[in-house]
């Protein structure tokens, strides 16, 4: 059994969109497509263990981005910067 944290970007509604794509997927999930052609919803601990089994790379990989991506996010909202007029910056540096 995989856990995953709720991401919003690994959601089931996110991941079921790439998983009707991919051939080797399907063949372990029950039919996705309803009659009008929307996707079925599934059982989000379902759909991550046939993921985590067939594709054991995609969680860890996925999440260490997304953790990344985010620590960058919160990283660069925190920056903050002084502006220093010329004139300032000369009388600092000839001080």
């Amino acid at each position: 059994m995989v856990n995953v944290p709720k991401i919003p970007e690994l959601s089931v509604t996110n991941l079921l969109a790439d998983v009707v794509r991919d051939a080797k997927l399907k063949k372990y999930l029950p039919d996705l497509i309803d009659s009008e052609g929307r996707i079925k919803t599934i059982s989000r601990q379902f759909l991550f263990n046939i993921i985590n089994s067939l594709k054991p790379e995609f969680f860890p990989q996925n999440i260490a981005g997304l953790m990344k991506s985010r620590k960058e996010d919160q990283a660069e909202k925190n920056k903050t910067f002084i502006e220093v007029k010329s004139h300032i910056y000369d009388l600092i540096m000839n001080s």
